[in-house]
């Protein structure tokens, strides 16, 4: 993590701990979907239950982590823009554009 390394805190002896399974999901009619900090895990872990679905993730990582890489990385360690500015910018190019695409399918966020 980014803020780990920066504010050294392995120095000051914290320790970043990061569990090598991450979330299950269980499921009533079969194995459950687990995703685990190795990739190839979280594959085996879908193949169980669907090899179609399994593939199509694969795909989506390799086709995403570009966008996680040269956007949303970066932007986590800058300043926020204003939203009509980033949008702007997210148009501009193919990667911004599956950004907004894929953002458009989560769910909206509700107000507190």
């Amino acid at each position: 993590m980014p803020w780990y390394r920066d504010l050294e805190l392995r120095r000051h002896g914290a320790v970043y701990v990061e569990p090598d399974l991450n979330v299950v999901l269980l499921r009533r009619d079969g194995p459950p979907l687990e995703w685990w900090t190795d990739f190839d895990k979280t594959i085996l872990s879908f193949a169980e239950v669907s090899s179609h679905d399994a593939a199509r993730l694969r795909e989506w990582r390799e086709r995403f982590l570009p966008v996680v890489e040269q956007i949303l990385a970066p932007e986590a360690q800058s300043p926020p823009l204003p939203t009509e500015r980033r949008l702007a910018l997210l148009e501009r190019t193919a990667l911004g554009r599956l950004l907004l695409e894929t953002s458009a399918l989560s769910p909206p966020r509700s107000s507190p």
